[in-house]
């Protein structure tokens, strides 16, 4: 207590808690940035895989065939992507990648670029499941 009976904090007290706090803050926000801007990524490109993992699905369901290729192709440009990528995203498929009517596929190696990364996949048949390569 001060001597006049008052209980408080002085103005220092308080501009000290504030530049500590904002220390913290300044160390705190930018790794918390970093770390969403990761989950982000990560989630899209589970999103990428849900979406290859469920073309067998898709093409069975559709009683059609379905074909992965290298996405955006500049030779092929009037066809449109089996599957929905992320802006600034491509897809590099080696060979096109055919899902029968009956959702069975005939395997192959694709990968998903983002920025100067790079994700490389084996899809093996009959099913096709994306694979991440090591």
């Amino acid at each position: 207590m001060n001597p006049n009976g008052r209980a408080g904090f002085t103005l220092i007290e308080l501009l000290v808690a504030l530049a500590i706090l904002g220390g913290i803050m300044a160390i705190a926000v930018p790794s918390m940035v970093k770390f969403y801007d990761r989950l982000s990524f990560s989630l899209a490109r589970e999103d990428v895989e849900r979406e290859i993992t469920g073309l067998p699905s898709r093409a069975r369901a559709q009683g059609q065939s379905l074909v992965l290729r290298t996405w955006p192709d500049q030779k092929d440009a009037d066809s449109r992507p089996v599957i929905s990528l992320p802006k600034g995203w491509s897809l590099e498929v080696e060979p096109p990648i055919a899902y029968r009517f009956d959702g069975l596929c005939m395997g192959g190696r694709m990968a998903i670029l983002v920025d100067k990364q790079r994700f490389t996949y084996h899809l093996d048949p009959p099913f096709c499941r994306p694979i991440l390569d090591n």
